[in-house]
């Protein structure tokens, strides 16, 4: 379901988000928007920034091996250890 409502452009090119709005999408002051421009009409869609020391994990590559890891997990394969201990003599490493 879609709201519409009236908003008056200030100076600056500030925009008031009414209040309602703000509620029902639990957005916080200092959140930030991506803002897209599409036959005309503008979409401002609640985003997050990502470190960049961090923006390898959200690539489609590492995606996609996180996934098939989260496949095989489901399908049983893996190993589980209760310790460090144990995790490394499965692996075959001395305890550091």
């Amino acid at each position: 379901m879609s709201t519409k409502m009236i908003c008056e452009l200030k100076d600056r090119s500030q925009i008031t988000i009414p209040s309602s709005l703000v509620k029902k999408l639990d957005l916080k002051t200092g959140d930030f928007f991506e803002i897209q421009e599409k036959d005309g009409a503008l979409l401002l869609i609640p985003s997050i920034t990502i470190p960049r020391d961090q923006a390898w994990f959200y690539k489609p590559s590492w995606q996609k091996e996180e996934q098939q890891v989260d496949r095989d997990l489901n399908d049983g394969k893996g190993l589980r250890a209760k310790s460090k201990k144990e995790l490394f003599q499965i692996l075959d490493l001395d305890e550091q």
